[in-house]
């Protein structure tokens, strides 16, 4: 399945790194500004309203590579864009939004070499994946 959205300029790594994760889809994004966070709002690709486990695997996969980058991730109530599910919205500076994108694709690139603990869903469902999907081509519209 192919999706095409706009996604403002600034946003656009930290929208394909999530993109990337197996069990990740986005849902909405802002590329912040002056006094305003940059954010990516994204929800469990099965629909699943329990987010607790893909937040313990996202907050996993940063916590080693983005020491020293200022992050906030939290639950929001899903709104229209989302279908009503509940998403997680991962928030930073917008000169941050690189650093978070790289810290991402360096440590699910690791998981997925099977180096690392993948974190379990906190209700011990099992592992959540958090292994890269097929690498996306972004195609700039001229």
């Amino acid at each position: 399945m192919k999706v095409s959205a706009w996604v403002e300029e600034g946003v656009v790594p930290l929208v394909l790194a999530l993109n990337e994760l197996e069990d990740v889809v986005t849902v909405a994004s802002r590329q912040g500004g002056p006094g305003r966070a940059a954010y990516v709002r994204f929800r469990r690709r099965d629909g699943d309203c329990d987010l607790a486990g893909l937040a313990v695997a996202i907050a996993g996969l940063l916590g080693a590579q983005a020491g020293g980058v200022g992050y906030e991730l939290r639950t929001l109530q899903g709104g229209p864009s989302a279908g009503e599910v509940p998403v997680l919205e991962l928030a930073c500076s917008d000169h941050q939004v690189m650093s978070l994108a790289l810290a991402l694709r360096a440590s699910s690139r690791r998981r997925s070499t099977g180096a690392g603990r993948r974190p379990s869903s906190a209700r011990g469902r099992g592992p959540v994946a958090v292994r890269p999907r097929r690498r996306l081509r972004a195609v700039a519209a001229g």
